[in-house]
């Protein structure tokens, strides 16, 4: 069942209801999006209000698309949000929608690697688990937050840099590929700059070639010079807060930020607790499966799953540098924990391909079956949690909504709701409602949510 079955002539049932349940699973976030998703510019979206003015003015630059936000380029993210607003005006609610149609085309990535990887009934079984795990709602904040696109879209290219590096033999297309979605990524935030390694990593495992390797480390290089061409570093404001921190709040932030997929319904310590033991397991595993495998085969069908939990510690080593110094409970934020559930998609398909070495040991399939009901119980109460955290997070956004709509008038405590400078939220406001766009300028009582301005 674990290995490749390429003869196989019919599809069991099994894949079937899984494929449907896995098709399902992107729907009903959906379903959440149109109702807890808020047509209002909220915090960092307010940054994108010359973007957007400048796009309806048909004078978008090189620059404006080039501009840093904080520590990252946004290039792409902010490409998507100009083409976004070209379809009838600027719409948070619209680049929700965005996030999830570029994470299902990271669940098709996903597929394309577990097929590559494992017999169809395994790769059924565990498309619905990594499904669970991308459209997670633990993830609340990003889902209701149109600024978030360019996590979803870091997260989608390492799975097409992943995908694209692991046909055999490798194509000179297929290198070009990868080596195109490995720019998109480096070019939507500084986390994405992380996929560079992790390609390296796989391509290692996979095609240890010097110069595929000697290629990849070159555009690496091309990269990371190109994002910090003209950086100012001084716009790096929170990174500042990492020198207060030490190194015993560091290492906890770190495990809390691996952890925070399973773990953030009950706060720091079970968040770190299991932020420890995936990262433990994580280590074991690949010790197991690439360092002394039972075959080759074992080797190669580990490759990019292990990539993929560097590609989580990489991020967690570079939030933890930039953000341990405002406290723990920072590692929580729901944006932190998209790229955090890399390490346990990846830990999923490392703990299936060693336990289908060792299954027919009886203690192998009781810590299966035990590790399947822990995770399934910590994941259904940490889907509930998210679930209420995102009711919570659309009362905000209506609020800032709300205040919006009354901008010119509103108090200054009241406009920072929408964004920490009052004097800017109104002044975008109204440049934003002089064409057309944003709440004062929306005909509706409440941007088309359910909740009414009161």
């Amino acid at each position: 069942m674990i290995g490749a079955e390429p003869g196989k002539p019919h599809v069991s049932l099994l894949e079937v209801l899984c494929g449907i349940v896995a098709i399902a699973i992107p729907l009903v976030l959906a379903l959440s999006i149109l109702r807890y998703a808020v047509n209002a510019p909220y915090w960092d979206e307010f940054d994108w209000t010359p973007l957007i003015l400048h796009a309806h003015a048909g004078t978008v630059t090189f620059d404006d698309l080039w501009a840093q936000h904080n520590d990252h380029r946004m290039f792409f993210g902010n490409l998507i949000a100009v083409g976004l607003a070209s379809l009838g005006g600027w719409n948070q609610v619209r680049e929700c929608f965005a996030s999830l149609v570029v994470a299902v085309i990271g669940q098709i990535f996903v597929l394309a690697l577990l097929r590559a990887d494992f017999a169809p009934r395994t790769a059924s079984v565990l498309l619905v688990l990594d499904s669970l795990l991308l459209f997670s709602f633990s993830q609340e904040g990003s889902w209701i937050w149109g600024f978030q696109t360019s996590w979803f879209l870091i997260n989608t290219c390492v799975f097409g840099v992943l995908w694209a590096l692991r046909t055999s033999p490798l194509s000179v297309f297929n290198f070009a590929l990868a080596i195109s979605f490995a720019f998109v990524a480096s070019f939507s935030s500084l986390f994405g700059l992380n996929v560079w390694p992790t390609g390296l990593l796989a391509l290692s495992l996979l095609h240890p070639l010097r110069l595929s390797m000697l290629a990849w480390i070159g555009f690496a290089v091309i990269a990371t010079a190109l994002y910090f061409y003209r950086y100012d570093f001084l716009l790096q404001g929170s990174s500042a807060a990492a020198t207060h921190a030490t190194p015993e709040t560091s290492l906890v932030f770190f495990l809390v930020y691996l952890g925070s997929p399973l773990g953030n319904w009950a706060g720091i310590d079970l968040s770190a607790t299991a932020g420890a033991l995936g990262l433990v397991a994580y280590i074991a595993l690949a010790v197991v499966a690439l360092i002394r495998p039972r075959s080759e085969t074992m080797h190669k069908r580990a490759a990019s799953w292990f990539a993929l939990g560097v590609f989580a510690i990489f991020c967690g080593v570079l939030t933890t540098v930039g953000r341990s110094g405002s406290g723990t409970a920072f590692a929580l934020e729901s944006r932190y924990i998209t790229p955090a559930t890399m390490l346990w998609i990846g830990l999923l398909s490392l703990g299936v391909i060693w336990f289908s070495s060792v299954w027919e040991r009886r203690v192998a399939r009781i810590a299966a079956f035990a590790s399947l009901t822990l995770g399934a119980a910590t994941f259904v109460l940490t889907a509930l949690h998210g679930l209420d955290r995102m009711d919570a997070d659309y009362g905000i956004h209506v609020r800032a909504y709300c205040v919006e709509r009354r901008a010119a008038a509103a108090p200054d405590d009241e406009l920072t709701a929408a964004y920490p400078e009052p004097s800017r939220a109104r002044s975008d406001l109204a440049a934003l409602a002089a064409i057309g766009v944003g709440p004062e300028a929306d005909s509706s009582a409440d941007g088309g949510r359910s909740a009414p301005c009161r």
